[in-house]
């Protein structure tokens, strides 16, 4: 069984989910931002390499972490990782890992702790309760 407990934050994993617009359960990546151990949930980034919607609003870019290709070996082609994070319990990525659809793919550099903390300072449309919240667990 997978010990998602040691899990740790800046860990890059995929499996299967289904976001709204998604015709079906879709592998996705994700980022480990915090491991809430004593709830059993996973709080992660979801990097995305769908850029047109930063791209079009140039100001929205200053609101993620980008990664051009090569720069991370998990992420082929640019990348951008946008502070909004969701929450995955350990019983739903245990059951990933039993069908096989789990896959650990590497750890992002240390420095990404330092570029989320620019990126929510300077995301253009949080408001100052976002900010202060986002910086309550994401230590």
């Amino acid at each position: 069984m997978l010990d998602c407990d040691k899990l740790r934050p800046f860990d890059v994993i995929r499996f299967p989910t289904e976001f709204e617009g998604d015709p079906d359960r879709i592998p996705k990546i994700f980022i480990v931002a915090n491991n809430l151990v004593e709830h059993e949930m996973l709080q992660l980034f979801k990097p995305t390499s769908q850029t047109k919607y930063y791209d079009v609003e140039p100001s929205r870019l200053k609101g993620v972490v980008e990664y051009l290709p090569g720069e991370i070996d998990c992420f082929p082609v640019r990348t951008l990782i946008d502070p909004q994070s969701y929450n995955f319990h350990y019983a739903y990525i245990r059951a990933c890992h039993r069908k096989g659809e789990f896959q650990y793919l590497g750890r992002l550099p240390d420095d990404f702790r330092e570029k989320m903390n620019a990126a929510v300072i300077n995301k253009p449309e949080w408001r100052k309760k976002n900010r202060e919240w986002f910086f309550l667990w994401f230590r």
